[in-house]
């Protein structure tokens, strides 16, 4: 099974992103330009989460740029393992990964956290993409997860295809 972008709904959550992502930041600005002095160590630390919370912001802005720039595929789902072409080198073998599906906001994920080292899957990549993965597991994400609703698959369609992988390897390894 490979999975393409839907690169509509791609494009309409980067402009809601960036779009929240200025009002945040202009209104903290605002809110600690207006603060009085009695309060400004409120208006620090108010500034300070605002900042955080953009920094998540922009770093789904960046995820989802580069995943919008990647030709073909973006996931490949075989009998080898799952390949997502946003954060891993190679495919990630069955036995190697444990995955689970999760609503969120009413949308279905497929959570998968490796069982070995990260270090040998996981492409190189920079301050924002390690800052979004360890903030995703603060809200009980895994390492990786596959958005279903912006793919081009019914998002059943994708479980069940982790579930026959699933059995298949169980099958294997009895």
């Amino acid at each position: 099974m490979q999975l393409h972008i839907k690169k509509t709904k791609m494009h309409i959550r980067i402009i809601a992103l960036i779009v929240a992502n200025i009002l945040i930041i202009g209104g903290t600005i605002l809110f600690c330009y207006a603060a009085p002095e009695e309060e400004f160590w409120m208006a620090m630390g108010m500034g300070a989460l605002m900042f955080l919370i953009a920094l998540m912001m922009h770093c789904t802005i960046l995820t989802d740029w580069r995943a919008r720039n990647i030709k073909g595929p973006i996931i490949t789902i075989n009998e080898e393992g799952v390949y997502d072409r946003r954060y891993l080198k190679r495919p990630l073998a069955w036995g190697k990964l444990e995955w689970r599906r999760r609503y969120s906001k009413g949308y279905p994920y497929i959570i998968y956290d490796f069982r070995t080292s990260k270090e040998e899957y996981l492409l190189h990549r920079g301050f924002f993409s390690r800052f979004m993965m360890g903030g995703s597991k603060l809200f009980g994400f895994g390492d990786l997860y596959i958005e279903a609703h912006f793919f081009d698959c019914d998002a059943e369609e994708l479980y069940q295809e982790f579930l026959n992988h699933k059995r298949e390897n169980t099958r294997k390894t009895r």
